[in-house]
């Protein structure tokens, strides 16, 4: 197979990767190395077809790391520290999530305000220390930190306090 075919084929693979969600530059090129490693040829193919699709404007890591935040802000919450790990994962340089969050905090206390009243149904029938346990460990493993958690639950009990009795 020729190179200009192989390419082509690297470039088909990487808009019908990038189809689905937005990526990271890093995983787009783990990606398309696994499929070279299928198709057989230069592995500067890869870095070839990853700098196209930054030209063309369909890789970057800022608009990813705005993407994911803005995602896991609203759709699924979760703190800073698991949202940078997440990023971590995904191969982002650790410069640009930290001048990202420098310029850009995120409010956690009202993504955990959120999530905690989402689920507190589920908690409301349980004894008050098992209901301050299991809050606090869902607020935690989401990437809260603890005195996030702490707020989250006072707030929790006392907007409940207030629906019961308006």
């Amino acid at each position: 197979m020729e190179q200009a075919e192989q390419r082509a084929r690297l470039l088909n693979y990487a808009y019908f990767y990038l189809k689905f969600r937005p990526r990271s530059k890093e995983e787009l090129s783990r990606y398309l190395a696994k499929k070279l490693s299928r198709l057989g040829g230069p592995e500067t193919l890869v870095d070839t077809v990853v700098s196209q699709l930054e030209q063309e404007g369909l890789v970057d890591d800022r608009s990813f790391i705005d993407w994911l935040v803005r995602s896991r802000s609203v759709c699924h919450p979760k703190g800073s520290f698991a949202i940078k790990g997440e990023l971590r994962r995904f191969g982002v340089a650790q410069e640009l999530v930290d001048a990202y969050f420098s310029r850009h905090p995120v409010n956690e206390q009202a993504g955990a305000d959120r999530l905690l009243r989402a689920r507190w149904c589920r908690l409301a029938g349980l004894p008050e220390p098992k209901r301050w346990q299991r809050a606090v460990a869902l607020l935690v493993r989401r990437g809260f930190d603890f005195s996030v958690a702490r707020q989250a639950y006072k707030n929790a009990v006392a907007f409940a306090k207030s629906q019961e009795k308006g």
